[in-house]
């Protein structure tokens, strides 16, 4: 795999606590990952994605780093990770990290030296602010302000996300060296690239100046009582001022300057908006198509106008990127509320990321088919943002308990960040210890690998074809896409053409058989 290989790659992210255990103390680690390279080279992956396996106190489950440049003992050694990237490597698989750059965790070294004093060398290396009270009501995305006061030096420090999360003052260039250090000691050990945490919210506005909406506008976002589109300007009135803003991209295009000093390494953002793809090939080399994903029904002719949309916004020489799921989403089998039984849904999910034009991003599981756990109670929840949003949905919204409740355990990043379903046996073959978090009973029920694997009718032998046959046709794995059919239409067609090979794909959203005609012309299918 040379080049531009991530054009063609399928990508599948790996959540490292929920995917192997290998020493049996119920968390997931390098060494399980390792032990299950060659199922992931069955199944016709060719890039694994890993959530962060930094040390860290788990705040925000790893994405509050304590060291960049060390594994988390829970996930192994540095010795573990190299031997990962070689076993990986040995099987033509990439590697990619995740890269945390907006903030580290309260209990990194240098955020310890930066609070320690106001005149310590690393206390700019945050965002402080002197003063009685905090400098604006600016708010954090998990709910509460975004400021809090330190009480070694009476000052406050600003935080996008939890208070233990405390962001990193990006415009000490200090601080951009050192995380470009980071970026060069992975990348030196032979990590494939980085997929960009939070890649939004590196800046925020030099003036500090006050937003107009208020403190429960937050809680309705999360918990969907509105759906993002159509809250427009309301979201810039909520955290305009501390997103997206224009420096950001001069930031990319450094970043994008010292990967290129490697070869063959990807870029890839936690964001949707094709700014940051710059002119086609200066900033990130993918950015998520999360739109497509972000619907409560699928149906032509959403994919129809999500695709002329997305393509007509991006720049020449762009390249999309579609995923159907990730660790902070619910489960796509879930999310669309087919029965059990019912694999239509799930094969027409499966469909569009992998023969859409772009690079799929699969999340771990979802080719089993597994499904959001269904909790009842709130003390099983390991993840903080369940038990916040139990606590702000009665206190700030007013919610009784028993709806709080309900809410909160389907608003937790637990349901599908759950030990993948490996057999039937006990935990699912996951671990021999008791597991981090509770495994699905779905299980028992033919949601497993070992059940599934040896059966050509199953929902992974139909992830597999679809891989097989991305590799077998160039137009699939690089080709550019034409839609053939209108929104008006039930079944949704489009072509994949490149110079020398097209395939046609129709995909039947509903449950009647419908004709669909020909196209001229066609050499394959």
């Amino acid at each position: 795999m040379t080049g531009e290989w991530w054009k063609s790659a399928v990508f599948y992210q790996v959540y490292p606590r929920s995917f192997a255990d290998g020493n049996g103390d119920g968390q997931g680690d390098l060494p399980g990952l390792i032990d299950n390279l060659d199922y992931l080279a069955w199944l016709g992956i060719d890039a694994i994605w890993l959530s962060p396996f930094h040390p860290s106190p788990n705040a925000d489950w790893g994405y509050d780093v304590s060291d960049y440049c060390d594994v988390h003992p829970d996930f192994g050694t540095l010795d573990d990770f190299e031997t990962l990237l070689d076993e990986a490597h040995r099987r033509d698989i990439r590697v990619i990290g995740d890269l945390v750059m907006n903030h580290t965790s309260d209990q990194h070294p240098w955020f310890r030296e930066s609070r320690s004093s106001t005149n310590n060398p690393k206390r700019d290396w945050y965002v402080w602010h002197q003063g009685d009270e905090p400098p604006n009501n600016w708010i954090s995305v998990f709910g509460g302000p975004a400021w809090t006061r330190d009480d070694a030096t009476g000052e406050w420090y600003y935080h996008f996300f939890l208070p233990g999360q405390p962001d990193l003052n990006w415009n000490n260039p200090e601080v951009v060296e050192a995380m470009w250090d980071v970026v060069r000691f992975w990348l030196d050990l032979g990590l494939d690239g980085f997929r960009l945490d939070a890649v939004g919210t590196i800046f925020e506005d030099p003036e500090m100046r006050d937003h107009t909406a208020d403190f429960e506008m937050i809680h309705l976002v999360n918990d969907r009582l509105e759906p993002v589109p159509r809250l427009g300007d309301r979201w810039k009135d909520l955290l305009g001022r501390q997103l997206d803003l224009p420096r950001l991209h001069d930031v990319m295009r450094d970043l994008r300057s010292v990967v290129d000093e490697y070869d063959d390494r990807v870029l890839i953002g936690e964001t949707d908006d094709v700014a940051f793809y710059g002119t086609g090939d200066d900033e990130l080399h993918l950015v998520f198509n999360f739109s497509l994903m972000r619907t409560k029904t699928m149906d032509a002719a959403h994919v129809l106008e999500n695709q002329a949309n997305r393509h007509a916004e991006m720049p020449a020489g762009a390249w999309p990127c579609t995923t159907t799921g990730n660790h902070d989403a619910s489960r796509a089998r879930t999310a669309f509320g087919a029965p059990p039984e019912d694999l239509t849904q799930a094969r027409l999910w499966a469909a569009l990321p992998l023969l859409l034009k772009g690079t799929p991003v699969l999340y771990y599981g979802e080719e089993i088919g597994m499904e959001n756990y269904p909790f009842n109670e709130l003390h099983q929840l390991r993840d903080p943002i369940g038990g916040w949003y139990f606590r702000d949905a009665v206190d700030i919204l007013g919610y009784d308990v028993d709806t709080a409740l309900e809410r909160a355990l389907r608003f937790s990043r637990d349901r599908c960040r759950t030990p993948m379903q490996w057999t039937a046996e006990s935990q699912a073959g996951f671990t021999d210890g008791e597991p981090w978090l509770p495994v699905h009973p779905n299980h028992r029920e033919g949601i497993s690998v070992a059940a599934q694997r040896h059966d050509p009718d199953s929902l992974l032998a139909w992830y597999r074809t679809l891989m097989a046959l991305r590799r077998s046709h160039p137009a699939i794995a690089i080709g550019d896409y034409g839609p053939l059919s209108t929104e008006a239409e039930p079944v949704l067609v489009f072509e994949r053409f490149t110079d020398t090979d097209r395939v046609v794909v129709a995909v039947n959203f509903t449950a009647a058989a419908h004709d669909v005609e020909e196209p001229d012309g066609l050499t394959a299918t």
